[in-house]
């Protein structure tokens, strides 16, 4: 996890040489941990967020991911984001919007969770889902701008122009 973390600061300050060699290296931790704990939810887990986020391989990802959900009982709503993020960028927002559906049963109250709800159903053109999920989340987190900001584009989208504004006049107020 360390190497990850130094890559991922390496590659952001513009260091591709040595952002390359770290990320290359938590690849070989990642791999190695895997050969030793193949049935560990967490080296699953940080597997396929690697695979995901760093080699954009969301194909192999997933296998990683559903395995650190499988093994706590469907009970690792930070896997099933990421599994909703993959399935997402393999254009299989149905996919998406149905792991994102079950990581809310286990925590309705999460904010990450909810905004990439948000995100996904609104993708999928499932507007008045996007608000309720944008709603809920800024019920918990007034002062989540983003949030509200989608909120009022949804409402656009559903032609309700006057929650739209008001959406939007709560962005310039937060």
């Amino acid at each position: 996890i360390a190497n990850h973390a130094l890559g991922t600061q390496a590659a952001a300050a513009g260091r591709k040489d040595e952002a390359k060699a770290y990320i290359d290296r938590a690849e070989a931790s990642y791999t190695r941990a895997f050969q030793l704990a193949p049935r560990s939810v967490h080296v699953n887990f940080h597997l396929g967020k690697f695979l995901a986020e760093n080699r954009k391989d969301c194909t192999h990802a997933l296998e990683y991911l559903r395995t650190s959900v499988e093994l706590t009982g469907g009970r690792y709503p930070a896997a099933e984001a990421q599994m909703a993020t993959c399935y997402a960028e393999l254009k299989r927002p149905q996919e998406a919007a149905a792991v994102l559906a079950h990581a809310l049963e286990v925590e309705p109250d999460n904010e990450s969770i909810l905004f990439a709800k948000g995100r996904i159903e609104f993708e999928n053109k499932s507007y008045y889902s996007s608000i309720a999920a944008y709603d809920q989340l800024v019920k918990l987190n007034p002062g989540n701008v983003q949030a509200m900001y989608n909120l009022g584009v949804a409402y656009l989208a559903v032609s309700e122009l006057g929650k739209a504004k008001s959406a939007f006049e709560r962005t310039v107020v937060s």
